[in-house]
């Protein structure tokens, strides 16, 4: 019986080392799998810009130029000085040929044209909000999420408002003229809106909604018809100017139209030549003096219309 067993056992044993040499001819070689592939670097964002520094609730007088002053709440006025500060509820005034430069920070900076009175309503971190009743300004508001307003004088006075963007204005009881070099303006009156972009103007007669926005003259125009009525006037003709200008006769501001005409009635004879100006809302002033063409007992007979462009 053990002899049996013991041949049992190794006829086992080698069915079981064929049965190992089969699974290994049959599995190969015994390799480890490879790792699995690195992932892709991940891109790192850039680094966000530094916050802007917020706009100082004060306007610092950069330059002066003639005449201006400064008046407070109560009215008192002063001569304003290179270097001074200017607050929300102040107001600048600018006398001929005179101007003032102001800045707010690195976020913005402001310039008064002559002859101009500008109210600081408001000066904070979101807004910065004036009043001009009359004359010229000039702002460049550089972004930053900071506001820029500007209203007119009057009970339904027109509203310019932007961001990021630079902008000419002036400002009279007939009219508010807006030009804009760069950057979206929105200018509103008379419940109307009309959206300006980089290169255009447009005007809003007082009481009016704003006329449809047009190209920026690169001239100032004004032109005026050599002709009138036989009497003892001095004129009695029309002109020609950009219907963004503001013009005057002697002095006096008369109303433009849409087609940019506007009256030229000078009624006192005998007298000296009558000084015209046109002037932008950028600055640009054009100017002419006009010959008086009528005086007592005179007859005209040539009434034909004849255009002279004034010097570019």
């Amino acid at each position: 019986m053990s002899a049996a067993r013991s041949r049992r056992g190794l006829a086992l044993g080698a069915a079981l080392l064929g049965l190992a040499g089969l699974a290994a001819w049959l599995l190969g070689p015994c390799t480890p799998a490879p790792p699995p592939p690195a992932p892709p670097p991940v891109a790192q964002a850039p680094a966000p810009p530094p916050p802007r520094a917020p706009a100082p609730a004060e306007l610092k007088v950069t330059g002066v130029r003639g005449t201006v002053e400064r008046g407070g709440p109560g009215g008192a006025w002063r001569p304003l000085a290179a270097g001074e500060t200017v607050h929300a509820d102040e107001q600048i005034r600018t006398g001929p040929k005179a101007g003032a430069d102001l800045a707010a920070g690195q976020a913005a900076t402001v310039s008064v044209g002559e002859r101009t009175q500008l109210a600081v309503r408001e000066l904070t971190e979101e807004v910065h909000r004036y009043g001009l009743t009359e004359g010229l300004m000039n702002a460049d508001y550089r972004g930053g999420g900071l506001r820029l307003r500007i209203e007119g004088a009057g009970e339904r006075a027109p509203v310019l408002e932007a961001r990021a963007a630079r902008v000419h204005v002036s400002a009279s009881g007939l009219a508010f003229a807006v030009a804009t070099e760069t950057g979206g303006v929105s200018l509103t009156s008379a419940g109307t809106s009309v959206t300006l972009g980089a290169g255009e103007a447009t005007r809003a007669r007082a009481g009016e909604a704003p006329d449809q926005p047009r190209a920026i003259p690169t001239s100032v125009l004004l032109k005026v018809a050599e002709a009138g009525r036989a009497g003892r006037g001095c004129l009695d003709t029309f002109g020609e100017a950009d219907p963004t200008a503001m013009v005057t006769v002697d002095g006096a501001e008369v109303p433009v139209g849409p087609d940019g005409r506007f009256p030229l009635r000078v009624p006192q004879p005998g007298r000296g030549p009558v000084a015209v100006r046109a002037v932008l809302p950028d600055g640009r002033v054009s100017e002419r003096r006009i010959p008086c063409r009528a005086d007592p007992g005179a007859h005209i007979e040539d009434l034909r219309v004849r255009w002279k462009n004034a010097p570019r």
